[in-house]
């Protein structure tokens, strides 16, 4: 039976958003796409008021909600989008940081808590690796300079530690990637491993010390795999360990 991959999607005021990317690399690695949408996003000053007002606003989801959707996915990956919110490493927000969503923070640190309790195999992309981190008490640079790289093309090498189980999927110790982050892991949260680093030191893979499969990228592999066969392999792994 083909394995089902809980992916989480972001939200603006108005619409849920995926790029297709995610769904088709799931899709063509033999899983089951099952889309988990945040919590509508809301603006700064209407916040406010919901939270001075004390009450739970619609949208939001609740630990019994997570833990439905916990029972019906065999695996879940955690999707790339905007910053995370700095107070979760407790760290206030520098004056030109964007597209920050509380409220995907919250209910992603929260879906992640909970798979790891059921030894629920994980994949971070981008921000999903950032979040990882984050989850398992680690923090972040708030920039990157020079890791801004919308064209989708191959900008820059990365070393792949062998003995991970990265370089057990991937099979090479030096391999070029994407780059379309703003923030990277600062301090490396201790039930991880680093995995894979850029020349410049920012780290572009980590790996759970303990868990089957708990692993995140810092690049892009869904928008690669369908040019570059070798990162089809980081998905065709993930999904077999969800199996």
């Amino acid at each position: 039976m083909k394995p089902i991959i809980g992916i989480t999607c972001p939200a603006s005021s108005k619409r849920y958003y995926l790029p297709k990317n995610y769904v088709q690399a799931v899709r063509e690695s033999g899983g089951i796409p099952f889309i988990i949408p945040s919590p509508p996003a809301i603006a700064s000053p209407a916040k406010e008021l919901v939270r001075r007002a004390g009450v739970r606003r619609a949208g939001m989801i609740d630990e019994d909600d997570i833990e439905k959707i916990l029972s019906r996915i065999d695996g879940l990956m955690l999707t790339g989008g905007g910053n995370m919110y700095p107070k979760f490493y407790g760290q206030t927000p520098k004056t030109d940081l964007k597209k920050l969503d509380e409220e995907r923070d919250i209910m992603e640190l929260s879906f992640i808590k909970l798979a790891i309790k059921r030894d629920i195999p994980i994949l971070g992309i981008c921000r999903g690796l950032q979040i990882l981190n984050i989850a398992g008490g680690g923090s972040l640079n708030q920039t990157t300079p020079q890791h801004w790289d919308t064209r989708n093309l191959l900008v820059h090498e990365i070393e792949i530690k062998k003995g991970t189980m990265l370089f057990n999927i991937i099979k090479r110790e030096m391999i070029e990637v994407n780059s379309t982050h703003h923030q990277s892991v600062r301090k490396l949260a201790p039930e991880f491993k680093i995995s894979a680093q850029s020349p410049d030191g920012v780290i572009e893979g980590i790996e759970s010390k303990e868990h089957k499969f708990i692993l995140g990228v810092q690049f892009h592999p869904e928008r690669l795999f369908k040019r570059y066969p070798v990162f089809k392999e980081l998905f065709a792994y993930f999904i077999k360990s969800c199996s």
